[in-house]
């Protein structure tokens, strides 16, 4: 019996692997990343359950500019009907890719502007979730979009638009616009339903599995990466809302949401907010030590628009979403999804017109005081291995050939600022081990935590708002940025040189720098605020400090607004060199290569790859030293094999770096090297011989 099982449970789990492996062989994925909040999303229609980055939490990151922002875990999406008393219901996610269900037919990307460009010494210095758009159109509606258009098995043709703005407040938001028409054609070669029955009772549903944050699972327990810890909330839904100082909430607004609330398998302190302490968090900097929130963000949906009836694109129906509710995540209707299972399907199509079930606070027994007590005392999971996402069913609608629906929402995160949660954090540690356990301060920190609810809901109705008025807001609001910002490390100054995008100028510019460690938001200084002009694009910050990272954002101002800050826009690392003044021997030294140097000599490479992005340290890297202004250095191995070559500049100040990798973007091994330096002004040449460890 036993070896039948195990013969069953193996086969089960290559089927998985064969799925996964079809699905990641015929998924497409872009990203909306214009804004503060990143997003990936996928051709087949929903974003699944590690579909792509192959973790749990990957996707739907904010503030985007740091590592490890991610909130999302899964998404859903299904369409089901009535076929005379047996449902049948469509999927794409939680767990199954879509796959002979939905149909992808169309996919781009498009932005209103080039990516931002930025370089340090000629280096690029983006970040992984950006990538150039297919097209460059400046009369899209959004600052980004994505067009996705799938059909599916049951006849319904979905087109998605998925926008995002770079404007001030309207940044963290992304709008999801849709257009459901029932074409008729099943699947993606177009083949068409002779004489298409009428569709009954057809609900559009929706599901969110949301964990907030990946940064802080590893130090609160791997178990909230999968929502073990995530509370869901909802407003407009009919149930009473749970009141909060400060906030007033429109009687219009439909949202469901959530964050990372109490955690009973983790003691140490109140884990609300995910604290750091003493560099605790796996992947995370271990210099990050101030005992800020790696958990302050808050994460959910608004609806923005439903059709009441077919074609109707104008009037939107106040009683839809007509079902929200919460769901146990590994529900039997979570996973193993199929049109063709009638008993499940049945199961599916109930949940989807189920109506608005109890809230989670409410559910798990926490008092209507829960946000102004500040002190969470209930299990979100209750007994449950996965936690809970929450669903939004969209209908009844009846469609005949060629009727359409339009459903609009927007996906949002917002929170306390990165300043705000190292400055929140930073005072509930110093009251010491015993002291964060007192009531006292972890109400202190909690009321602090929870202003981030208030400010999603306000990040709702600013999107909801920016909708009612044709996207208006977004654009009323946009600031100019920079098209380029690099900077080159001169002779005693960091050179900062910047481009504006061809019509765009700004009123003005305003830079920004830290040093040593960039994550520390409560150390950036103010370096110049210049008056924007067409032909004066560079500046020498002569007051940072020699031979220390140096990090720099920029933002521009017009009209009293200023542009987003983002992580594809403005933020370089960069170390000054020292003033070198020689003398004439000296600079005849140079000239003829005499100080030409490796270091460090013998080199023992670290070959770590993990290493964090954008730390001070530099892994893998040997300098060149003692080099004229004007050098070429061409790299051999020890049989004369040519592996990597470069040229330097005046402002190189004498040094440049090499990290280690050939021209083919191979690590180099162990073994003899040979240098052959030559100034470019005079001819001469010299060979220096170095080593490597590995």
């Amino acid at each position: 019996m036993f070896e039948k099982v195990l013969r069953i449970s193996s086969l089960l789990i290559l089927m998985i692997i064969l799925q996964q492996n079809l699905y990641s062989q015929s998924a497409e994925f872009r990203w909306i990343s214009v804004g503060s909040l990143h997003n990936w999303y996928s051709n087949y229609g929903s974003e699944i359950e590690e579909g792509f980055g192959q973790e749990q939490q990957y996707g739907l990151r904010w503030p985007a500019m740091y590592p490890r922002q991610d909130v999302q875990a899964a998404k859903a999406f299904w369409i089901g009907y009535d076929d005379n008393g047996q449902a049948k219901v469509v999927h794409v996610g939680p767990r199954v890719s879509g796959q002979n269900e939905f149909f992808p037919v169309f996919f781009k990307s498009y932005r209103k502007r080039d990516v931002p460009k930025l370089d340090v010494n000629g280096n690029s210095s983006l970040l992984g979730s950006i990538e150039d758009p297919d097209n460059i159109d400046p009369n899209i509606p959004f600052d980004q979009m994505i067009v996705n258009t799938v059909h599916t098995k049951i006849g319904i043709t979905m087109t998605r638009k998925i926008g995002q703005f770079a404007s001030e407040g309207h940044d963290n938001y992304i709008i999801h616009d849709y257009t459901f028409k029932y074409t008729g054609i099943v699947d993606g070669n177009g083949t068409t339903i002779a004489n298409p029955p009428t569709l009954n009772g057809v609900y559009f549903f929706y599901i969110f599995r949301l964990s907030c944050t990946n940064q802080a699972r590893y130090g609160i327990g791997n178990a909230t990466g999968w929502g073990m810890a995530q509370t869901n909330d909802a407003v407009g839904d009919g149930n009473p809302d749970y009141p909060q100082t400060g906030l007033t909430i429109p009687s219009y607004l439909r949202a469901q949401y959530g964050w990372q609330g109490k955690f009973p398998a983790f003691t140490t302190y109140d884990n609300v907010g995910g604290m750091v302490i003493d560099g605790n968090f796996k992947n995370g900097d271990k210099n990050d030590t101030t005992g800020r929130l790696a958990a302050p963000q808050f994460a959910g949906v608004v609806h923005l628009f439903a059709s009441k009836v077919p074609n109707d694109f104008t009037n939107d129906d106040p009683q839809q979403p007509k079902t929200t509710l919460i769901i146990d995540s590994d529900h039997q209707t979570m996973s193993a999804n199929s049109i063709d299972n009638k008993a499940k399907c049945n199961l599916e199509y109930d949940l989807m017109k189920s109506g608005h079930s109890q809230r989670h606070l409410a559910k798990i027994g926490e008092p209507s005081t829960y946000f102004q007590d500040a002190k969470p005392t209930k299990d979100p999971a209750q007994g449950s291995q996965g936690g809970y996402s929450f669903c939004n069913g969209y209908g009844p609608y009846t469609l005949n050939p060629g009727d359409s629906v339009r459903i609009v929402w927007a996906e949002a995160v917002d929170g306390l600022s990165r300043k705000e949660a190292i400055e929140v954090g930073k005072k509930y540690k110093s009251y010491g081990p015993a002291g964060m356990l007192t009531d006292a301060a972890i109400k202190e920190k909690n009321t602090a935590f929870f202003k981030g609810r208030i400010r999603l809901i306000q990040t709702f109705d600013r999107a909801y708002k920016n909708f009612q008025n044709n996207y208006q807001d977004a654009k009323n609001a946009y600031v100019p940025s920079l098209k380029e910002f690099k900077a080159v490390p001169r002779n005693g100054a960091n050179r900062l040189m910047w481009e504006y995008y061809e019509n765009e100028l700004p009123d003005s510019i305003y830079i920004y720098r830290t040093e040593q460690y960039y994550y520390n938001e409560l150390n950036y200084k103010l370096v110049t605020a210049l008056k924007a002009e067409p032909n004066k694009k560079q500046y020498d910050d002569t007051s940072a400090t020699t031979g220390i990272a140096s990090y720099y954002y920029a933002i521009c101002k017009k009209n009293g607004k200023a542009s987003v800050r983002t992580n594809n826009q403005l933020l370089l690392e960069v170390t000054k060199k020292p003033q070198i003044n020689y003398t004439p021997d000296e600079q005849s030294a140079v000239d003829n290569l005499d100080k030409v140097r490796v270091v460090p000599n013998p080199y023992i490479i670290t070959g770590d790859a993990n290493t964090h992005l954008w730390g001070s340290a530099k892994p893998n890297t040997i300098y060149f030293r003692g080099l004229p202004a004007r050098a070429k250095v061409d790299i051999y191995t020890e049989i004369g094999e040519h592996i990597y070559s470069f040229e330097t500049s005046p402002e190189d100040i004498t040094e440049k770096s090499w990290n280690c990798q050939t021209k083919y973007n191979q690590t180099v091994v162990t073994g003899v090297y040979i240098a052959v330096v030559k100034n470019l002004d005079n001819g001469k040449t010299k060979i220096v011989k170095f080593v490597v460890v590995r």
